[in-house]
């Protein structure tokens, strides 16, 4: 199993400065999932270039390793609460699903590799969208 970094989009653990008393910008937890619903037009932004660097990395990490991995750790985002999701069914096909997809698909069309991804959480009504977006090829 390999962990390929900078795949996860939206991972409050990769916020910058998330530890820090007063961070400025979309930087401490509570301000990222607001903005997941109040900024979503910027959210897609990032994502989108994080989703081109991601690519790249991928094709090289393969050009490195080729089949010599099974498994590609792609994202460690957490969706769930204790209780229910994070987000809507609807959110995560609006914001995070695209740039998923792009990843999962480049994998299974060009590698012999298997994608994993890590939640925590109760994502149960997430299950079929995160199949849909080619966690379970």
């Amino acid at each position: 199993m390999a962990n390929i970094g900078g795949t996860a989009f939206g991972d409050v653990g990769r916020l910058p400065g998330n530890a820090l008393k007063n961070p400025g910008g979309i930087r401490d937890i509570e301000e990222w999932y607001i903005s997941i619903l109040t900024r979503q037009d910027y959210i897609k932004e990032v994502f989108a270039r994080q989703c081109e660097i991601a690519l790249e990395n991928l094709k090289l990490f393969y050009q490195a390793v080729g089949n010599k991995i099974e498994v590609a750790y792609i994202s460690g985002t957490d969706f769930g609460t204790q209780n229910a999701p994070f987000i809507s069914s609807e959110t995560y096909c609006e914001l995070y699903m695209p740039y998923q997809k792009k990843l999962n698909d480049w994998v299974h069309e060009n590698t012999d590799w298997k994608t994993f991804m890590h939640s925590c959480g109760a994502v149960e009504p997430l299950i079929p969208d995160f199949i849909e977006a080619g966690w379970a090829h």
